[in-house]
This record gives C-alpha cells, structure tokens and sequence, in this order.
C-alpha cells in the first residue's frame, strides 16, 4: 500500500483511495484470503518478515 500512502502524502487522496480499494480486493483473489498479507493489508499492518528476512 506504500504507492497509496505516497498518493496521500502528495495530497491525491481520491486516487490513493481507489488504489487502496483496487488493491485490497484484488489480494484475496491474487494470494487467497488467508495469506497473512491479506488481513493485514485490511488492518493496515504489516507482517514481521516485510522489514527483516526470518532466517530462522
């Protein structure tokens, strides 16, 4: 969601709306509606391993 976040920084907050919105119903369908991007995409978070690689 990071284009949509710069649309708004911008001030473009109709066309980072219809980003967001086109993103988030095209997740379900992409990666399925229990891939942990999914939900967190809708809550506006981010899963752990998008900052750091889990080496585990």
């Amino acid at each position: 969601m990071a284009p949509a976040a710069d649309l708004r920084a911008a001030r473009e907050h109709e066309e980072a709306a219809k980003l967001e919105e086109d993103a988030l119903l095209a997740l379900p369908r992409t990666l399925g509606a229990q891939h942990p991007h999914t939900p967190s995409a809708r809550q506006r978070t981010r899963p752990y391993w998008d900052f750091e690689p889990y080496l585990g």
